[in-house]
């Protein structure tokens, strides 16, 4: 794929941190994947299973798939989201939310109603975080972790 296709490796990034550093970087980027976990990176996106065009993921619904995997978590990247919360209820929780910050807000009283702390609640939304161009340094090569706005 190097020789070939020109392809990328960063060793501090996995395939899809690098992706969304890469489509949220580039103006002229298109994601194809049939991978959800994409929707939490706002640019455009194809699913070549489901759509028939790219579509854009704006900033907004980005950050509402991704407090859905903070809610949710994700057994196949390995982290446990709130207990109990699965996508239905993850969706109502969510539903009336118009900013970022009410998003994370949601996000936050959910986990203490679960008697869990706000500490829990930041390193699950830090794990479900798909990097963005705003979440590398590529000064040092590292992941700056995910911090809700304030």
């Amino acid at each position: 794929m190097i020789e070939k296709m020109a392809a990328v490796i960063v060793p501090t990034l996995e395939a899809d941190d690098l992706l969304g550093i890469t489509a949220t970087k580039e103006t002229d980027c298109i994601i194809v994947s049939e991978d959800k976990d994409l929707k939490t990176i706002p640019a455009l996106l194809f699913n070549p299973a489901k759509d028939s065009a790219p579509r854009l993921i704006s900033e907004f619904e980005a950050d509402y798939h991704h407090m859905t995997q903070t809610l949710t978590g994700d057994a196949v990247d390995g982290f446990q989201g709130c207990p109990t919360i699965g996508p239905k209820t993850a969706e109502k929780i969510l539903k009336d939310c118009t900013t970022s910050a009410d998003l994370w807000d949601a996000v936050l009283a959910t986990f203490k109603k679960h008697k869990l702390s706000e500490e829990v609640a930041l390193v699950q939304a830090q794990v479900a975080r798909i990097c963005r161009d705003t979440d590398f340094d590529t000064n040092t090569g590292k992941v700056i972790p995910w911090m809700p706005k304030q």
